[in-house]
């Protein structure tokens, strides 16, 4: 990318040799070639400078429902993030002309929801519904993958009047907004809530939901009258576990050490002892030392094996929540 915006620096006749030399390094195609000169013209004219903060961890592509609770590595890019960059939409010859502009990105501002619900949408079982709640940054791209759509939201929303609830939660409705307070009263945040949506999302009853013909979405009861608060709680305590180890689980996979004080944000020091991580003690001095966790194969075994039986744990009380429910008239 450093590469990229000094090249955009110099003038377009002297920017063309080392835009094809970025081109060949790329491996890229004529058409992407195409781009690389445009981005160098847009990055030029609209004065744009590079900014590392830019570089943004991203949401994106399709995955099974395994993957849910928090992406893994097939889910999961690195892209540098600048909204005033835009393409022409693709045009194919067998379909009407596009309009506008192709940008894969929603409002800016948006993406500073958190916590954030990130979910898909397919009619697909095996790719369809699967929900993460993320409370460190990601930027989430629109399509996920083939014919499969990325949507996210969050109990507050920027980009809306922030004084419509003076709890902060400006984007729910009526009985929504009343399980959040009373989820409140008990203690509970506003992941807390995001949590209960997401296990519902991601349960077996979900699945089945879809197998049996179902549309790509579900409704989640969310009136606190018609619900037992304790099983709601319950659940929501699994749906953190669940969530942590399965982050812990990706994280070890993509790189086996990591500092403590993001493994114990995961998981407690005798649960990461009891999966076979091993904790180092930092060097480099009295001020620089930076305990770490180190877990391998069959530490990452035995995370997974305890995300499998939460599974069962929390399909159960989705499934007690569900037929508690009054029938309806």
């Amino acid at each position: 990318m450093r590469q990229l915006f000094q090249l955009a620096n110099l003038p377009a006749p002297d920017a063309s040799p080392g835009s094809n030399q970025l081109a060949h390094l790329l491996r890229a195609s004529e058409a992407d070639r195409q781009k690389i000169v445009g981005l160098l013209e847009q990055i030029r004219t609209k004065t744009i400078t590079f900014d590392a903060k830019r570089i943004r961890r991203t949401l994106t592509g399709s995955a099974p429902r395994s993957c849910a609770w928090y992406p893994d590595a097939k889910m999961t890019s690195w892209i540098y993030y600048e909204p005033r960059v835009t393409f022409d939409r693709a045009m194919h010859e067998d379909r009407t002309e596009g309009w506008g502009t192709s940008n894969q990105w929603r409002d800016d501002g948006s993406h500073a929801i958190s916590p954030k619900l990130a979910f898909t949408t397919k009619t697909d079982p095996e790719a369809g519904l699967k929900a993460f709640v993320l409370n460190d940054e990601w930027i989430v791209l629109k399509a996920a993958g083939t014919r499969q759509q990325l949507n996210y939201t969050g109990v507050e929303n920027p980009l809306r009047d922030r004084q419509r609830h003076m709890d902060g939660a400006n984007n729910l409705g009526d009985e929504a907004l009343a399980l959040r307070r009373a989820l409140a009263n008990r203690g509970l945040n506003a992941e807390d809530f995001l949590l209960y949506i997401a296990a519902i999302y991601n349960s077996a009853l979900a699945d089945d939901y879809l197998r049996q013909g179902g549309e790509n979405t579900m409704r989640i009861p969310v009136d606190p009258i018609a619900l037992d608060l304790d099983v709601v709680e319950a659940l929501i305590g699994l749906a953190r576990r669940i969530r942590n180890l399965s982050a812990l689980s990706a994280k070890l996979t993509e790189n086996a050490t990591m500092k403590e004080v993001e493994a114990l944000s995961l998981a407690p020091s005798d649960a990461l002892e009891a999966f076979g991580l091993m904790r180092a003690s930092g060097s480099g001095g009295r001020f620089a030392q930076v305990p770490t966790w180190t877990g391998d194969g069959s530490a990452i075994a035995a995370v997974n094996a305890v995300i499998h039986e939460l599974r069962g744990e929390i399909d159960e009380l989705v499934q007690a929540i569900f037929e508690s429910l009054p029938a309806l008239a």
